[in-house]
């Protein structure tokens, strides 16, 4: 969602009788099949394995994610491997929205559904991507964005855009920022498989829905990068508080 609009969306314009952008299904349960949740733990649990084996993974304060509730989880973008990184550092399942291209395979579709994706077509809207993301809070799931809008090809951490922000005061739920550090190394651009390197996620202090519209994209990108290690592979990071 890249709307920099402030406020919440307006609506449709479309004339009477045009198709609605709103989403027509369950977003969380529509499609879900009883397998989901058995494939969810084997393949979650198998990569955390992994992660440890292979990327000496370390998650830094997992204890402040919420244990009940919606949330957004705000996080740093330089790798297609940060989405499956925050998935694994997490303890709750955590959704996300995908490209529906990416469904047309019927097993690597059925995959990453039961890994918590939602489809949602190239080119659609933004206020169809905020319906879709406030359906899947309303149900109860926390969701990932990521606020650069794409990933930081020359690993500098970008200004956030504010369509999250509509999510967040329109859904009314905690922001939690967290910090992902080492998938630009694990798979950086043009690398099509992941190599060995150390991959790190700290976890911020969740911030109240009206906190966060109150300081913005900005300030919400400053929680974000006071997360990230002194030793951080990024540029452009805000200084680091005191204490995390």
């Amino acid at each position: 969602m890249t709307d920099d609009r402030e406020g919440l969306p307006r609506e449709s314009s479309s004339p009477k009788g045009a198709p609605s952008e709103a989403p027509t299904h369950d977003p969380v349960h529509d499609g879900e099949k009883w397998y989901h949740h058995i494939l969810y733990w084997l393949i979650v649990n198998s990569l955390r394995c992994a992660a440890r084996v292979f990327f000496f993974a370390k998650y830094t304060n997992r204890d402040r994610v919420p244990k009940a509730g919606p949330f957004v989880l705000v996080a740093n973008h330089v790798s297609f491997f940060d989405p499956p990184a925050a998935g694994i550092a997490t303890p709750r399942k955590i959704h996300y929205l995908a490209r529906a291209s990416l469904f047309e395979n019927r097993f690597f579709g059925g995959l990453i559904a039961a890994l918590g994706s939602h489809p949602i077509e190239r080119g659609a809207s933004d206020r169809r991507g905020l319906l879709l993301a406030a359906e899947i809070l309303e149900a109860g799931n926390p969701i990932i964005v990521f606020p650069e809008g794409h990933r930081s090809r020359d690993g500098t951490f970008q200004p956030f855009q504010r369509g999250f922000l509509l999510l967040v005061k329109k859904a009314q739920v905690p922001v939690l920022p967290i910090w992902i550090e080492g998938t630009r190394k694990i798979l950086p651009p043009g690398r099509k498989f992941p190599r060995w390197a150390r991959l790190r996620v700290f976890f911020g202090q969740p911030i109240p829905w009206e906190e966060a519209v109150s300081i913005g994209a900005e300030g919400i990108r400053e929680r974000v990068g006071q997360l990230a290690p002194a030793n951080t592979a990024q540029t452009g990071v805000p200084q680091r508080a005191a204490a995390r």
